[in-house]
């Protein structure tokens, strides 16, 4: 049975980042279920079971944007220092969070320090990598 959208499917599927030194057979595999066409997986999987059937696999790049989003200017903000609990100083490519005034935490990385701003970026930290997917399609209903 093919998968099309409306298919049922359950794949088995490894991801690591491009350039990392462990192969797919080092990788941890993970089990997952969806329907197609629902949203509950991303369209880069959607579409990568897409017309494939029970036992077939795939290999494929993915952009960390196409997991995580695109990436956003917007999402880069100027914090006072004096609105970080820091008990050091702060660096570009440093991961930090903001706490709001109800007390969520707000993990970002340090886009740049001047004067007495952080630029905070809150985009994913991986949305600008590249990752290897491999995935088995199991069983489709």
């Amino acid at each position: 049975m093919k998968v099309t959208v409306g298919s049922k499917v359950t794949v088995e599927y490894s991801i690591y980042l491009q350039g990392s030194t462990g192969s797919l057979r080092d990788m941890k595999s993970f089990k997952a279920s969806f329907e197609v066409g629902k949203g509950e997986a991303v369209p880069v999987i959607e579409d990568a079971v897409l017309g494939r059937t029970p036992g077939e696999s795939v290999v494929m790049e993915i952009k960390g944007s196409d997991i995580f989003g695109p990436y956003d200017e917007k999402k880069i903000i100027p914090i006072p220092i004096d609105k970080l609990d820091i008990e050091s100083s702060l660096s570009p490519g440093d991961f930090f969070h903001y706490r709001d005034d109800e007390n969520r935490i707000h993990p970002f990385r340090v886009k740049k320090v001047e004067n007495d701003l952080i630029w905070a970026d809150f985009n994913h930290p991986l949305g600008d990598e590249t990752f290897i997917l491999h995935l088995i399609i199991e069983k489709v209903d």
